[in-house]
């Protein structure tokens, strides 16, 4: 069984499930929300909201059938921009625990999720060691600059500190969490050094599901992708999914999107962009059981939040593109709305 979900952008994913709800669905099963955790709390650096707000933002989910996903990250945006690839990371501060708002701010979050009290995913740090590093330029630190080393100890803190909120009104935490790598990232991402101890990984009693984010299609082809994509990355990938297997944990396909090509607005899908990326998505994903569940984003990547190149993904403005994925999702291998399983009793079977 596969769990279908939408990513975390508030102008699309209302007008996706508009016009899925109008086509007459199925709905997605959870949607993703994203949570920065500010180095100094201020409006500029988007803090993590009051507990209300956090809490009223679930049950609007809930309400709508989907579970929340919701991912917590540890960089700060510098103004104007809202891309992660202009945040400076503090994943090292939280492991050290030097700045009490860190852990104010993630208590809420926790104190929220605990008022909530039901089933949720939690995907910590976004993606641990993506190797793309503008701010500051350094090898051993990857997108958001997150830290070798730290970031194992920072996610299991956070953890930690959103268990604590649940013991503190007698609760136990319904929670699966989640634990990403993205596909063009380097592949160190079970090291262990005899002094320093995991690179990336957490442990196992850490992390429920693998978490992966892909997009091109050299990420899940052996084709290279079209310029400017580059190689495929295939190969890493399916050494990433072997990894989860040997953890006995599922797979999560956290974010993923149709980047390569822009999806025309209309009736017909006169780019051809389903033959093109979506079938070869849903045949690796179909190939593929370990892969448990996914999010797709829907969003004009023209407007900023991922790299440059990077095309249309908005499946609700093609009527083809929406009957074709429709009927894909009808099939008896996925999960929407109103189902709230977390797969915790995994079986790669």
């Amino acid at each position: 069984m596969v769990l279908e979900g939408i990513g975390q952008w508030k102008l699309d994913n209302p007008l996706y499930l508009a016009k899925a709800s109008a086509m007459g669905g199925p709905l997605p099963q959870h949607e993703l929300l994203y949570m920065n955790i500010a180095i100094n709390e201020s409006p500029e650096e988007k803090p993590a909201k009051p507990v209300d707000f956090i809490l009223n933002t679930l049950n609007e989910m809930d309400a709508g059938g989907r579970m929340p996903e919701i991912g917590i990250q540890f960089y700060d945006f510098s103004p104007p921009s809202d891309s992660p690839y202009s945040a400076t990371s503090h994943d090292d501060l939280v492991a050290a625990g030097t700045n009490p708002d860190h852990e104010s701010q993630i208590r809420r979050i926790g104190a929220a999720l605990a008022q909530f009290d039901k089933p949720v995913f939690v995907k910590i740090g976004f993606e641990f060691n993506n190797k793309d590093a503008p701010s500051p330029p350094a090898p051993e630190k990857g997108k958001q600059s997150y830290h070798p080393y730290d970031f194992p100890v920072a996610y299991a803190k956070t953890r930690q500190y959103i268990i604590d909120e649940y013991t503190k009104l007698g609760k136990t935490p319904k929670v699966a969490w989640i634990w990403t790598w993205e596909a063009a990232a380097p592949t160190d991402y079970l090291d262990v050094d005899p002094v320093l101890g995991p690179k990336w990984y957490p442990g196992d009693d850490q992390v429920d599901w693998f978490g992966i984010d892909y997009f091109g299609t050299n990420d899940f082809t052996s084709q290279a992708g079209p310029a400017p994509f580059g190689p495929s990355h295939l190969n890493q990938i399916l050494a990433f999914l072997a990894s989860a297997d040997s953890k006995g944990k599922p797979v999560y396909l956290a974010e993923t999107s149709e980047v390569n090509i822009d999806i025309p607005v209309g009736a017909t899908d006169t780019a051809n962009v389903w033959d093109t990326w979506f079938v070869p998505w849903l045949a690796f994903l179909n190939a593929h059981p370990q892969i448990k569940s996914f999010s797709y984003i829907d969003h004009d990547w023209h407007g900023g939040g991922g790299p440059p190149t990077w095309q249309d993904g908005r499946r609700y403005n093609n009527d083809e593109i929406m009957e074709k994925w429709l009927a894909e999702m009808k099939k008896p291998q996925y999960l929407h709305a109103g189902n709230f399983s977390m797969l915790l009793g995994y079986s790669a079977v």
